[in-house]
């Protein structure tokens, strides 16, 4: 797993790179909250699935406290706001 959060932490740094970033579950360390940061700092859009409503809520919880996302969604909105982005 580590090379894939190195793979988009790097896609987020390119200029004009876009990159998609999906938290499934929680990673051993480097934290993969690193990766939706660098997103962000990148100039690029995030989003969580609802803590509430997801398997292993720690991951979106980690990366809402770390203020990484831009949208927190039910499941069953996220592929409209993809579509919209």
């Amino acid at each position: 797993m580590k090379p894939t959060w190195r793979l988009i932490v790097v896609g987020a740094s390119a200029g004009g790179v876009k990159a998609l970033c999906t938290l499934v579950k929680a990673l051993p360390a480097p934290s993969p909250v690193a990766g939706l940061l660098a997103i962000r700092k990148a100039g690029g859009t995030t989003i969580a699935q609802e803590p509430e409503e997801a398997q292993s809520p720690e991951m979106p919880i980690a990366a809402l406290e770390a203020n990484a996302v831009d949208y927190c969604l039910p499941i069953k909105e996220i592929a409209a706001k993809l579509s919209e982005l």
